[in-house]
């Protein structure tokens, strides 16, 4: 497609389309529609980018408003994945791999379960004639570290949408480094001028997969000379006690906390992912030295928590008796008390 306003407002639609397909789990019409689209001479970059990606994050705010749950989440991006396979097998604007294809490496930061993002960003750069390897969701870091090692990627390119996993990004990014490969950053946690993928240390930030295949076609990634993050003793020693004891932390606050409907069958694996959230979030801030990260995360959940009636008096309670149980944490009861001013 030539990117034509006419273009962008046929994309639109089959965009529209393709969300109602995936809220009633209609596989049958995916496929028309991928077919439909492709012999109108959409591309296949076209259709990943300007379709399945705004759909998908509609999908997103269906679930973060309550209109849809966890089950009917999953089930739309299942779809989506298979929607984006077709969409790979199909004939149409088949590329050809460069003459000198950059090899590079794309994964999600341990801890981070949003595949979709990357999996787009890894397509898109093969759509492109670069050679690609995508690890998918959730990589360890030790597991990475050898990757690098055995396959000696060119690009090593990050993906984390989740603030609270920025210190296993951060982990990651030193992997990259220390492997002499240099590192793109990209996701919803590095915020939305991408401060934070420099401050983890990463040479390049990316807003998108567009963003990450101009660079790579630009030959313009390399090192930057940027300083790597080091936290300080303080930050790094508090952050060790605030990981392994999370679990505990976590347990004594829900033993604590009533749910706000306790006649929900599953209202204490709510209970412990909202306050494993909150953990985490502090944790975070405090590693990263951020105290924005954890008040995000106390906002996020404030919202999401509305429509599935978790009320505000729940998480001032909870942070409340973090407060209290953490006394001893100078850096996370400054976070704490910041976040509750």
């Amino acid at each position: 497609m030539s990117g034509s306003p006419a273009d962008s407002s046929f994309t639109a639609q089959l965009s529209v389309q393709f969300h109602n397909s995936l809220l009633r789990q209609n596989e049958g019409m995916i496929t028309a529609l991928v077919r439909r689209a492709l012999d109108k001479g959409v591309t296949r970059q076209a259709f990943l980018l300007d379709v399945v990606a705004p759909a998908q994050l509609r999908i997103g705010e269906a679930w973060a408003s309550g209109a849809i749950g966890v089950a009917q989440e999953h089930a739309a991006t299942a779809l989506s994945d298979r929607a984006i396979t077709l969409v790979l097998a199909s004939p149409h604007d088949v590329p050809e791999l460069r003459a000198d294809p950059v090899r590079a490496t794309v994964t999600c930061v341990e801890g981070e379960w949003h595949a979709l993002p990357a999996r787009l960003v890894a397509d898109v750069l093969r759509l492109h004639g670069q050679r690609v390897t995508f690890l998918g969701a959730h990589v360890p870091t030790h597991h990475l570290r050898t990757h690098l090692r055995t396959d000696r990627p060119q690009v090593l390119a990050l993906s984390c949408s989740m603030a609270s996993r920025l210190p296993f990004a951060h982990a990651a990014v030193e992997a990259g480094r220390t492997a002499g490969i240099p590192v793109l950053a990209g996701g919803a946690a590095f915020g939305p001028s991408g401060k934070r993928a420099r401050e983890v240390g990463a040479e390049h930030w990316c807003k998108d997969a567009t963003d990450a295949a101009d660079l790579l076609a630009k030959g313009a990634v390399g090192p930057t000379g940027a300083p790597p993050y080091t936290p300080g003793p303080e930050n790094l020693e508090e952050f060790r006690l605030l990981t392994s004891t999370r679990a505990r932390l976590v347990h004594d606050l829900a033993t604590g906390l009533g749910h706000p409907d306790p006649a929900h069958p599953l209202h204490h694996t709510h209970l412990t992912d909202h306050l494993g959230l909150l953990a985490e979030s502090l944790a975070s801030s405090v590693y990263m030295a951020d105290r924005s990260i954890f008040a995000d995360a106390v906002s996020w959940l404030a919202a999401i928590g509305r429509p599935r009636r978790l009320s505000p008096a729940f998480l001032e309670t909870a942070l409340e008796r973090m407060t209290a149980r953490l006394r001893d944490f100078p850096l996370a009861a400054a976070v704490l008390h910041a976040a509750a001013d």
